[in-house]
């Protein structure tokens, strides 16, 4: 049991390996989910028709060996699920989103702090109980996954275990994405000018110039993407321009003079133009 598990997640993580790092996140997280999910159902296969030798085989399997599988396919899908609705509008709004998952992972640990000591801790007194399969004297109660799961492939507590594992490693994953986004913060703040510049105009006018900017290729030879230059606007300007995709929606629905900012920088620009001809 312990050899073909063994090779099994061996097979996986080379499989893992070959992924494009590089890739957007949600495509190579969908492969691993995909993956995970392939391997599970062949040990949830390989255990329907094995007989443990001992009790002490069997808690090793569903308290060690299934949450490891299970774990990382929990983990996986819910960064899966973190970044399909993670923002895009700034900087800020991302690290206030990875910030409430955090939040939500430590309520999930405080909920469970009893299970969580003895998963953490190495305990043993109570493996009886909650690592083999038909125990119905259950010390913190059942998990309602339980109830929905396969009993010749589940225990009481085997599922929470794993989520628990999961948890970690996205606890770890949400730390390191929040200081990812420190970095290029402290970046965009190093490389700004010591004058300080507020923007006092209307947003959609702003939002109107970094289209027409970006559009024209007006930055980085033209490899500047709008999420960039937006965010770039917004740490320069000190303006939060959050969702600037529905505004550009609008400002593209317009019914009379979709670019009426820019009509009014050309006007403006004109008139001083003028000015200075006369003078």
């Amino acid at each position: 049991m312990e050899n073909y598990s063994k090779k099994l997640l061996e097979k996986v993580e080379s499989k893992i390996s070959k992924i494009p790092q590089n890739e957007n996140i949600l495509i190579s997280s969908k492969q691993t989910i995909e993956l995970f999910e392939d391997a599970l159902n062949k040990l949830k296969d390989f255990i329907s028709d094995y007989s443990f030798k001992d009790k002490e085989e069997e808690i090793k399997f569903f308290k060690k060996i299934k949450p490891r599988f299970l774990g990382l396919l929990l983990y996986h899908n819910k960064v899966y699920n973190i970044e399909v609705i993670r923002p895009t509008e700034s900087i800020e709004s991302q690290k206030q989103y990875l910030k409430g998952e955090l939040v939500r992972l430590r309520s999930f640990f405080e909920k469970h702090r009893e299970l969580y000591q003895y998963q953490r801790t190495q305990g043993e007194f109570l493996d009886e109980y909650f690592f083999m399969r038909g125990q119905t004297q259950i010390p913190f109660g059942r998990d309602s996954f339980y109830f929905e799961s396969d009993p010749a492939f589940s225990t009481t507590y085997d599922y929470k275990i794993s989520k628990m594992l999961a948890y970690d490693m996205l606890a770890s994953y949400l730390n390191q994405e929040h200081d990812k986004l420190d970095v290029i913060e402290q970046s965009i703040i190093s490389n700004l000018p010591t004058v300080k510049l507020s923007w006092t105009g209307k947003k959609a006018e702003l939002v109107e110039l970094i289209y027409a900017l970006q559009e024209a290729g007006s930055f980085n030879n033209g490899t500047a993407n709008i999420k960039d230059v937006t965010e770039y606007f917004e740490n320069a300007f000190n303006v939060e321009l959050k969702d600037y995709y529905r505004t550009y929606s609008e400002i593209r629905n317009r019914k009379e003079n979709r670019t009426s900012f820019l009509s009014k920088l050309i006007e403006a620009l004109t008139k001083r133009m003028d000015d200075s001809d006369s003078k």
